[in-house]
């Protein structure tokens, strides 16, 4: 059902307009900032992770060892 009231959404027709230079610059600036806050994030992430990584193999030992000290008093029963 079309309504009557409705304008249509203007469509780029393949014209752009001329975009400044300083306007250019500043936007490759702000995606650089962008760019930049990202791989910040990137790399707290990693270090956490690895962190993370580290006491799960820690954790993962202790379980071992609380396994096999459980095994023997299970065994010598």
């Amino acid at each position: 059902m079309v309504k009557d009231n409705i304008i249509p959404f203007p469509l780029n027709s393949g014209i752009s307009r001329p975009v400044s230079p300083d306007a250019r610059v500043n936007k490759l600036k702000a995606r650089m900032a962008e760019v930049e806050t990202e791989s910040l994030m990137i790399q707290e992430d990693i270090q956490w992770l690895s962190n993370k990584l580290d006491e799960n193999k820690m954790e993962f030992r202790e379980i071992i060892a609380e396994l096999a000290k459980l095994e023997l008093t299970y065994e010598d029963s």
